[in-house]
């Protein structure tokens, strides 16, 4: 699914319908990792990782801070999975890097703000 019809058709599939994931006990913080490494690396709209390190930072650096609830995400619609996505990636081509660059930063940055 994710190599023919991409990262947010895979995420909505592997998130599942109502509360529960299709793959049981996964949430995003799993499958989003398993869509990055299953995706061929540097490709234009490529899945990222989003997790709850992820989410807190991208919460404190947008007006997204209903997204995280005591230091927890909240599970990710694929819309948001996408408008997620859609911001790496514009960041990304601003800097002229890869998407999981800007993604690493922060979530380095995530790691040194939360000490």
């Amino acid at each position: 699914m994710l190599r023919e019809c991409g990262p947010l058709s895979a995420y909505d599939y592997l998130r599942g319908s109502g509360r529960r994931a299709t793959v049981p006990w996964w949430g995003p913080a799993f499958f989003t990792k398993l869509l990055y490494f299953a995706d061929t690396p540097g490709t234009t709209k490529g899945a990222l990782i989003l997790d709850n390190r992820m989410a807190w930072i991208i919460a404190e650096l947008c007006p997204m801070k209903h997204r995280v609830k005591h230091g927890r995400s909240r599970r990710w619609t694929a819309y948001r999975y996408g408008v997620y996505l859609s911001w790496m990636h514009a960041v990304a081509n601003k800097l002229d890097v890869r998407a999981d660059f800007p993604e690493y930063a922060l979530f380095m940055e995530a790691g040194r703000r939360r000490k």
